[in-house]
């Protein structure tokens, strides 16, 4: 295949998303797809890799949230006053630009595929500009919107047919903005089960969340508590489903997980925030058990170190020492696409998009379960990342040359 056609490469060892393969021939057109893989011996004209994989899916995080000047010292509720301040601090050109920099940086670190909550209209946009795939979820928030001023902020959005929505969370949205966004048919994002707060808030209409909806002025004297956890509150309102994605899932009671099984709503884990706050590990060996479908999130600058999906895995496997590093690879990965409803993403086959990263080294005498293990737990910087068959690396990490 003559250089005008695309490229050739040649892994020792290849993960598709799902699984290992050896020795493993790539194609890859002119026009980015991958054309072919075969077991062919790699030619001279073949660049030949050590390791690749999928580019990586982060299936959670807020571009246009910046890093904290200084971390409040009080709880959640307290953090989020402080990022409401940081948030409308900046001026429309600073937000567009915060929000091009963490994607680019995103971008640097492995992700060729994001789930987005947009506040302002733009990461859509800038997606399509710097070639990553994904979706933008327009955040909506209103817990004080009855019906009609609910479909009028709906109504009120101008949104592509390929943009999700974003009611925040159980204690920001009100039981009418919940139903109105599910009406739509729009793939929902939900942050849900986050904190103790808010199961006491759902429970008693009580607590931090009262008083900071109080605060703000959206506390709404018709809300009654409905007396279960923020998962069964979800089920009722009918918001669950294989196309709602729900956000930390930190604290279930007994039933939660059964609901999330019968609805099959997947669940986005974000180890950086469970670091940031403190938290205890979630329940993520029940989920993965319970046949739930799991993905990794970065979340955002202002509840992480860093926006590094290689650094998540890394965390996931520290805080679930039991979890197979495979199912985390699989989370970082395939699992990643299928909660977004995006089947292809984050998998290496013929006839899609070849995104990807390759490594020349390994540990020497690599394996399946070994490779699994490296890339969790000693975050490696791939010497090359492919965006639609274009290499936007050359073993320089924090370069995007290609873009």
């Amino acid at each position: 295949m003559g250089a005008a056609d695309g490229k050739r490469l040649w892994a020792e060892w290849l993960f598709d998303g799902e699984h290992w393969l050896k020795g493993v021939g790539l194609q890859i057109g002119s026009d980015g797809r991958l054309l072919a893989m075969d077991d062919d011996a790699p030619g001279p004209d073949a660049d030949r890799h050590a390791c690749v994989i999928p580019g990586l899916v982060n299936a959670h995080v807020h571009l246009d949230l910046p890093r904290l000047t200084t971390r409040p010292p009080g709880g959640f509720v307290d953090w989020i006053r402080a990022v409401i301040r940081e948030r409308v601090s900046l001026d429309a050109e600073e937000t567009e630009t915060l929000i091009l920099e963490n994607l680019r940086g995103l971008i640097d670190t492995g992700c060729a595929c994001i789930a987005d909550v947009d506040t302002t209209g733009l990461t859509q946009g800038a997606m399509s500009i710097l070639g990553v795939g994904g979706r933008s979820y327009r955040e909506l928030i209103g817990f004080d919107l009855d019906e009609e001023a609910a479909e009028a902020l709906l109504t009120s959005l101008s949104l592509d047919s390929g943009v999700g929505l974003s009611p925040h969370a159980p204690y920001s949205v009100s039981a009418e903005l919940f139903e109105a966004a599910r009406r739509t048919g729009r793939p929902l994002m939900i942050h849900c089960s986050e904190t103790s707060e808010e199961l006491e808030f759902l429970q008693h209409g009580a607590g931090p969340f009262r008083d900071l909806l109080e605060f703000v002025g959206r506390w709404s004297g018709a809300f009654e508590a409905p007396g279960c956890s923020a998962v069964a509150w979800l089920d009722r309102l009918g918001c669950l489903g294989p196309d709602t994605l729900l956000v930390h899932v930190q604290e279930m009671v007994p039933g939660d997980l059964e609901i999330l099984g019968r609805a099959r709503s997947p669940v986005v884990i974000c180890p950086g925030s469970i670091h940031y706050f403190g938290r205890e590990a979630p329940r993520v060996q029940e989920m993965w058990e319970a046949g739930l479908t799991l993905a990794l999130g970065t979340d955002s600058l202002a509840s992480n170190e860093e926006l590094d999906l290689f650094g998540e895995m890394q965390r996931l496997h520290t805080l679930v020492p039991g979890l197979d590093p495979l199912h985390i690879l699989r989370m970082a990965t395939s699992m990643g696409g299928r909660a977004l409803g995006i089947p292809h993403a984050g998998r290496i086959e013929p006839g899609i998009r070849f995104d990807a990263l390759a490594f020349r080294q390994t540990p020497e005498g690599s394996g399946p379960g070994a490779l699994s293990e490296w890339i969790c737990a000693a975050r490696p910087r791939p010497d090359a990342r492919f965006l639609g068959g274009r290499d936007g690396c050359r073993g320089e990490h924090g370069t995007n040359p290609a873009l």
